[in-house]
């Protein structure tokens, strides 16, 4: 499987932190998506209601959507050993965390 869109960056988990990233890269003008394992995870509402064009894949996390990112933010709760994460970093994929992806953010040392 190869990548297909450029710049999407693909959020794992729909609760707080999901969501919270959601905002973050939305206001930088990033392609996304968002997985989460749930049907009805916590920050669904919020998103549907504030991002009504972003693509939500719900109950599983599908290595082929998974796979079409250039890069993964995963959600605290979501183990890096999950079969499709797993097999994303074997591809190469860059998978980060919230903290990861925040503290490129700043300008300042840390």
């Amino acid at each position: 499987m190869s990548k297909i869109n450029s710049n999407l960056k693909i959020i794992v988990g729909l609760g707080k932190t999901g969501v919270s990233c959601v905002r973050y890269l939305a206001k930088q003008g990033f392609n996304l998506a968002v997985v989460d394992s749930r049907m009805d995870p916590p920050g669904l509402a919020e998103l549907r209601q504030n991002f009504p064009d972003i693509k939500v894949y719900l109950g599983g996390f599908d290595e082929e959507v998974l796979s079409k990112a250039d890069e993964l933010i995963i959600s605290p709760g979501v183990a890096l050993s999950e079969p499709a994460i797993a097999a994303c970093l074997k591809r190469g994929i860059e998978v980060v965390g919230d903290i990861e992806l925040f503290a490129r953010a700043t300008k300042i040392p840390i």
